[in-house]
């Protein structure tokens, strides 16, 4: 994904989590449509991954890229060995 990219809560799959393999993510929680938590995720950070654990319907953060970046989406079944 190329800087300033923008994954949005309404088009990334609830049942997967991201690894950043390069780059810099910023990622905005939102509690009621309201920014309640920012936080920068780099190389080897996940993002999405308490939402995936608590299987939640939709995700509730969106994501932005702050530099050039490489983000791989792995499903939750994952987790438990079942890919």
């Amino acid at each position: 994904s190329a800087a300033s990219d923008v994954y949005k809560r309404q088009d990334l799959a609830p049942d997967h989590f991201y690894v950043v393999v390069t780059g810099r993510v910023r990622v905005l929680r939102y509690d009621e449509d309201l920014i309640e938590e920012v936080e920068d995720v780099s190389r080897g950070g996940v993002v999405g991954l308490a939402g995936a654990l608590a299987a939640m319907h939709r995700l509730d953060f969106d994501a932005t890229c702050l530099r050039d970046s490489e983000l791989v989406a792995v499903p939750r079944k994952a987790l438990d060995g079942n890919v």
